[in-house]
């Protein structure tokens, strides 16, 4: 007995509407259609990497419009740490102004 579970119930699909066997079958034909893209886009990914790696040993220098300036040396990337925090103020006492009394 095959179920489908939706909004924490589950459903025999044997005895789903047509209609409803039509949608859930259209969305594992979507499912499956998912996988089929996600795997030729890892093969288009992998194959434009192999072109752009071996692009530079292809290049030559009559095809140069210009050069980049010298770089300099490179600096090593730094890691800054997250500034420590700083204590709370103290915030001063709200006292009442003393009322002068008269006799």
């Amino acid at each position: 007995m095959a179920t489908l579970t939706i909004d924490n119930k589950q459903y025999e699909i044997e005895k789903l509407s047509p209609e409803a066997q039509t949608k859930l079958n259209s969305a594992r034909f979507c499912d499956q259609k998912i996988e089929q893209l996600e795997a030729e886009l890892a093969v288009v990914r992998t194959a434009r990497t192999a072109y752009l790696q071996a692009l530079p040993d292809l290049l030559n220098n009559d095809a140069i419009v210009s050069a980049p300036a010298k770089k300099a040396a490179a600096k090593k990337p730094t890691v800054r740490k997250p500034a420590a925090k700083k204590p709370a103020a103290k915030k001063p006492i709200a006292r009442k102004p003393k009322t002068a009394t008269t006799h």
